[in-house]
């Protein structure tokens, strides 16, 4: 079984691709996050709304965002966020009754958190086809189905991900029904490892820790 590099991964994971983490953008990111979860698009008046800013105030924070990290619809609003959206992916993640996607399975992770709120993630091993169910809490992992799944991971490249989130990180990070599952699908090549779902959640956490030290989640 390959492995990636803890340092590595929360490195990345903690740092991110923001030039700036303020906890201007914490607060922006945390609510656009909230608002997304009650399943409709943001709009940038919502926004304001609930940080109690000016509109000024939240097109110069939205505008720190690199734009691989925000998705909109035709109307100006947000409908996807670094790692959850309205749109459908292979990931359905499900909270306080709205069916929502997130962009790789590890969002589902760090999200519940975030959301202080329980969660439940779907979706398939790539190399199996077989069905995974992770539940989550705001506190951390509640069970997954089957036992022992494990989320494959790349080195990331922050530059890459800057330009195209989903394309240089998001699509290499799935669940497998297991390791063995992971090692078979590994072989066909490239730079990509597997952490245990109890590790990549413990990771989720760190990552929450890092970028929204400056605030209370």
């Amino acid at each position: 079984m390959s492995t990636i590099s803890p340092d590595d991964a929360t490195a990345f994971l903690s740092d991110g691709y923001l030039p700036e983490n303020g906890a201007d953008v914490q607060r922006m990111s945390v609510a656009i996050y909230r608002l997304l979860a009650q399943g409709a698009p943001v709009s940038r008046a919502a926004l304001a709304a609930h940080l109690a800013a000016s509109p000024p105030e939240v097109a110069d924070t939205l505008a720190g965002f690199p734009p691989s990290t925000i998705e909109w619809d035709e109307s100006g609003r947000i409908v996807g966020f670094v790692g959850l959206g309205l749109t459908p992916t292979e990931h359905r993640f499900e909270t306080g009754g709205h069916v929502l996607h997130t962009w790789c399975a590890f969002d589902a992770f760090f999200l519940p958190e975030i959301l202080d709120a329980s969660a439940r993630l779907t979706t398939r091993c790539p190399a199996t086809g077989v069905e995974i169910h992770v539940v989550l809490t705001s506190a951390g992992l509640a069970e997954a189905t089957p036992p022992e799944p494990v989320m494959s991971m790349i080195t990331p490249d922050a530059a890459a991900c800057c330009d195209d989130l989903r394309g240089a990180f998001c699509r290499h990070v799935n669940l497998f029904r297991d390791s063995d599952a992971f090692s078979a699908w590994a072989q066909r090549g490239g730079d990509v490892g597997c952490v245990p779902l109890p590790e990549a959640v413990a990771l989720a956490r760190r990552r929450n820790a890092a970028r929204y030290g400056d605030i209370a989640l």
